[in-house]
C-alpha cells in the first residue's frame, strides 16, 4: 500500500483493511509527510491481535522506499492512491520489473 498525504487515515486504513480481508499481507508505506497516523494505525492493529508480519510498516521517502517496493520482483500487487504523475511512474516501473 502506498497511501497519499491527504485523507491520511481514511484512505490508508481503507486500502489496508481491504487487502487484509481479502487474505493478503501488506507492506504499508504511508506518504512521507504522514507516518505518525499510519504508525498509530499499526499500533491499533497489534492491540486488536493481528499476528506479526501480516501488516508491515515501511515509512520513508517515496523515491527511495517506494521505488524499492515497486521495483522488487516479489511485489505482487501495488495499491496506490495519489497523483496521476506518480501513479503513471509507479505503473511504468512495475511493468518493467515484470516484463517477459
Amino acid at each position: 500500500m502506498i497511501s497519499p498525504w491527504n485523507f491520511a487515515f481514511a484512505i490508508m486504513a481503507g486500502m489496508t483493511s481491504a487487502a487484509l480481508v481479502s487474505g493478503n499481507t501488506v507492506l504499508l508505506k504511508p506518504a512521507s509527510t504522514t507516518p505518525v497516523i499510519a504508525a498509530k494505525f499499526i499500533e491499533v492493529l497489534e492491540e486488536a491481535g493481528l499476528p506479526a508480519g501480516v501488516v508491515n510498516f515501511i515509512p520513508g521517502s517515496g523515491s527511495e522506499v517506494g521505488d524499492y517496493l515497486v521495483d522488487h520482483p516479489k511485489t505482487r500487487f501495488i495499491s496506490f492512491t495519489g497523483s496521476r504523475e506518480v501513479g503513471v511512474r509507479i505503473y511504468e516501473r512495475a511493468a518493467k520489473v515484470h516484463e517477459g
